[in-house]
């Protein structure tokens, strides 16, 4: 009896030896899944965080790329266009105004146009070298669009000055129509200056 008894708790104590060795290798496997589960989410965690870096955002791309501030001005195209353009317009209302208006509708148009395109071209230029506001895409727009408008104006400005021009050909004013002439040359060559400026700023806007 006494050996009967000590076999099954013999045997009882294996049992209950490979129980709890079954237990324990079962809890191990288990935390060994839950940490693998766990660097994985970490990973893959990291890895949306990286693609999220990498994917292009909408922020406005370095001020450099899109309208160049400072000394950058006078070497970027269509930038530098704007000197050139004050230049010529500038003579043309100077020569237009310095003579009697024989045809004061035209020619007042003339110097209107010009006049206001000369102040609105000097204050672009000084915003600009400024570093305001060059990184802006919109911005960049409205520079095109200004310099196309403007492009428009001056060769209006220009067939009417043309026109006067003709008309003052008749009459014995040798002086003010030579002068009238270079009024006409520079506001054709503003016209020019203005159409290339807005032909290469539509472009770069477009290339943003």
């Amino acid at each position: 009896m006494t050996t009967e008894t000590s076999s099954l708790n013999k045997n009882m104590g294996r049992g209950v030896s490979k129980a709890v060795l079954i237990y324990l290798c079962y809890d191990h496997c288990r935390l060994q899944k839950y940490e693998t589960t766990k660097n994985c989410q970490k990973f893959s965690l990291g890895e949306n965080k990286t693609m999220e870096s990498q994917e292009p955002s909408n922020v406005d791309p370095p001020s450099d790329c899109i309208i160049p501030a400072g000394t950058k001005l006078l070497t970027s195209i269509p930038d530098v266009l704007m000197i050139p353009e004050l230049v010529f317009g500038g003579l043309v209302w100077i020569l237009v105004a310095s003579i009697f208006v024989f045809d004061r509708d035209s020619q007042g148009w003339v110097i209107f146009v010009s006049l206001l395109l000369f102040v609105l071209t000097l204050l672009l230029l000084i915003c600009y070298f400024s570093g305001w506001p060059r990184n802006s895409t919109a911005w960049c727009f409205l520079d095109a669009c200004y310099h196309g408008f403007a492009a428009l104006f001056y060769f209006s400005a220009a067939v009417l000055q043309a026109n006067s021009t003709v008309r003052l050909q008749s009459a014995n004013f040798k002086k003010q129509y030579q002068t009238d002439i270079a009024a006409t040359v520079f506001a054709f060559a503003a016209t020019v200056l203005y159409v290339a400026h807005a032909v290469f700023s539509f472009k770069r806007w477009k290339t943003i």
